[in-house]
């Protein structure tokens, strides 16, 4: 271990200001940029089973309960639209609540559309949203849209990589709970972690009671844990039977259809065991993958990352970065500590746990220490530096990386360090630092 960290202060950090796209990230060296470095330190709890099956469950079911996770897929609400009975969902509020929200946004001027006028036709489609319940199946990639319209919502100065009306993606292979039909061939729907509206152009026929079964998540199912089209990380593709042989269903446009497993795929038989071996492996295989903005172009964001990650693992927590930070055995704030403070609880909490650390509108998986110093993997679009004339400019990494949490000190966005709130541990003991209702007793 002294000898990868002695490599790891002699690399030479990379010039801080640049044009280049993706930009290099400074104090990373390349003995850092693989599982191996950071295992090291973490010594023979490395193959440490950090929760057990039985306390993913809980903690799972603990996040349904208290909203953290939108839609439990194996016990879904009915759908209704207007006056409805108790239990049941009022797809057409929680629609008409997006929209306001998105209306408001544009007329204050804050969102822009491409073309214009595109809220106004998106509002027309929830008029006519009405209840229809159905389970199908993605057998492509696509675009869940917070509204139904695949025009692209902005912000000011217009970037297209930023889409505000692209709420994620659906892998193909995956789930998909109906709740809701509108004009123009939209559906309303659910992927379990996150709600919004698709073209059925994606999505395989309505499934029947057999097949429904055969997609809950207490049935026999292969993780698939490599991007590998048309399988995707983070993916479970439900076993023919239980006899843990090669044979799956695979997703198409007629409906789940029994095939052989594509080959060489890297899969598992079930979840993975959650030890922290498992993860940074599966993690740096992701290593330099572009990012992409609610899953634009089939590419992973922060939050995507994290979630498909964590599937592989069985655990579901939720789609963006403000549900992934109330997910987790214990959750810690950071509020009112000083720098020294923050890096020593990070270094702490990392012992025994796997670490997220949480800044409004990022999540990063905590790695470990390195020249006094925690390091994080994440799915980095973007960050502030000091230019040697003194300006200071935005970078683009625009990939899956690991930084250090002094990225932007000195500028207006300030170090990563100091914009961390929260940590979200994974792993013994319970407790919460932040009101958090119906938590699990006992998460091992």
């Amino acid at each position: 271990m002294i000898s990868i960290l002695v490599l790891a202060v002699l690399a030479a950090p990379p010039p801080v200001c640049t044009t280049e796209r993706p930009a290099p990230i400074p104090r990373v060296s390349p003995a850092m940029q693989s599982a191996a470095f950071w295992l090291s330190q973490l010594g023979p709890t490395a193959d440490a089973v950090v929760l057990t099956p039985p306390a993913i469950a809980r903690l799972n079911e603990a996040l349904v309960r208290v909203g953290a996770r939108p839609v439990d897929l194996d016990r879904p609400p009915r759908a209704c639209v207007g006056r409805c009975p108790d239990g049941a969902l009022d797809i057409g509020a929680a629609a008409r609540d997006r929209y306001d929200r998105f209306g408001a946004s544009f007329t204050s001027g804050e969102l822009v559309s491409t073309p214009d006028g595109a809220i106004t036709d998106a509002g027309r489609i929830v008029g006519t949203l009405v209840p229809e319940m159905a389970v199908r199946i993605a057998f492509a990639e696509g675009d869940l849209r917070c509204l139904p319209t695949m025009a692209g919502f902005w912000k000011r100065p217009i970037d297209t990589d930023f889409d505000r009306n692209r709420c994620t993606g659906v892998h193909p292979g995956e789930r998909v709970q109906v709740f809701g039909r509108a004009d123009d061939g939209w559906l309303y729907v659910s992927t379990g972690h996150a709600w919004g509206w698709l073209k059925s152009d994606i999505l395989g026929p309505p499934l029947g009671p057999d097949a429904i079964a055969r997609y809950r998540s207490d049935t026999p199912f292969v993780s698939i844990l490599e991007d590998r089209p048309p399988l995707r990380l983070g993916v479970r593709l439900p076993l023919q039977s239980d006899d843990r042989g090669g044979t799956v269903w695979l997703a198409t446009p007629r409906g789940p259809e029994a095939a052989p497993l594509p080959l060489p795929a890297r899969t598992h038989v079930g979840s993975l065991p959650f030890t922290r071996r498992h993860l940074f492996e599966l993690a740096f295989t992701q290593l330099g993958a572009p990012y992409g903005w609610g899953d634009r172009a089939g590419l992973r964001d922060c939050s995507r990352l994290i979630l498909d990650l964590f599937v592989a693992f069985g655990l579901d927590v939720g789609r963006n970065s403000l549900l992934q930070s109330q997910h987790g055995s214990r959750i810690i704030e950071l509020a009112g500590l000083d720098e020294a403070a923050r890096r020593r609880v990070i270094e702490d909490a990392g012992r025994d746990h796997v670490v997220l650390l949480y800044m409004p509108g990022h999540v990063m998986l905590y790695l470990g220490t390195a020249n006094g110093q925690p390091y994080a993997m994440s799915a980095l679009s973007e960050f502030a530096a000091i230019c040697d004339d003194g300006r200071e400019q935005v970078m683009r990494t625009d990939r899956v990386a690991v930084t250090d949490l002094e990225l932007g000190r000195g500028t207006s966005r300030t170090a990563f360090i100091e914009r961390v709130t929260r940590l979200v541990l994974f792993g013994p003991g319970t407790g919460v630092d932040i009101p958090r209702p119906t938590l699990p007793v006992g998460v091992e």
